[in-house]
């Protein structure tokens, strides 16, 4: 049971640092008084890969940056869950190739 106890810390150490680097980027990329709770980043973490919820943070910095003024918080988190959606259904879908391909050889 110590194990157990002590996975389970760790499990939670290792979201809690992957929640504050989110949060991080967030406020570096982004900007702080946009920034989600942290409730929403642990969803995004539920739903998804560390690298995509980054990523799709990233990306809305970018979308920020190009429309040239500051976009509502509750856009920029859509925009964040809809670039994440698509990598994993982008991903979904290159996986059944793959398998589809290797299934046919």
């Amino acid at each position: 049971m110590n194990a157990t106890v002590e996975q389970m810390k760790e499990e939670i150490s290792q979201r809690h640092t992957a929640i504050v680097a989110l949060v991080q980027l967030w406020e570096i990329v982004i900007d702080s008084r946009s920034c989600p709770e942290q409730s929403q980043f642990s969803l995004w973490l539920d739903l998804h890969k560390f690298e995509h919820v980054a990523f799709g943070i990233r990306e809305a910095g970018r979308k920020q940056l190009k429309r040239g003024a500051k976009l509502e918080p509750d856009h920029l988190a859509r925009f964040v869950s809809s670039v994440c959606n698509r990598i994993k259904r982008e991903t979904k879908e290159q996986a059944r190739n793959t398998a589809s391909v290797a299934v046919a050889a």
